[in-house]
């Protein structure tokens, strides 16, 4: 008679842990920031009006993370710029500057605690037309 009560016993101790995740049983938690390691601007000084912005971002996340997402935002722009940055959840993004002027990017990376690292980048962009100034150095000094 006792050994069905000891099985009973067992299957509801079973069930009890086995529907539990591994949480508070050993596994870590994800707990703490992700960290940007580089960030990357091509190119990097002043950039011809019309010439393709690249930017890329590598980070690792906090121990017991797994999910990065990566959230890009132009903040400021040329009064007169129609640019909008890619809706990605990428760690690289490019655009092609459509007005001289300075353009503030910024890359926010969050990890699933919602904890996150930034950069900024700005870059100058002069008010010559790309191809007009590869004519110019194709051709030579007038």
């Amino acid at each position: 008679m006792r050994r069905p009560i000891a099985v009973a016993a067992l299957l509801a101790w079973a069930l009890l842990w086995g529907a539990q995740p591994y949480a508070g049983r050993g596994a870590m938690q994800c707990m703490g920031s992700p960290e940007i390691t580089a960030f990357s601007r091509t190119p990097a000084d002043l950039v011809p009006l019309g010439q393709l912005i690249s930017m890329s971002v590598s980070a690792t996340n906090a121990p017991g993370c797994s999910n990065l997402d990566y959230f890009w935002e132009l903040v400021d722009q040329p009064e007169d710029s129609m640019v909008e940055l890619p809706e990605d959840n990428a760690s690289a993004i490019g655009f092609t500057p459509d007005v001289a002027g300075t353009y503030v990017v910024v890359v926010n990376v969050f990890n699933e605690t919602e904890a996150d690292d930034s950069r900024v980048a700005t870059t100058r962009v002069v008010p010559f037309d790309l191809a007009e100034r590869e004519q110019d150095v194709a051709t030579g000094p007038g």
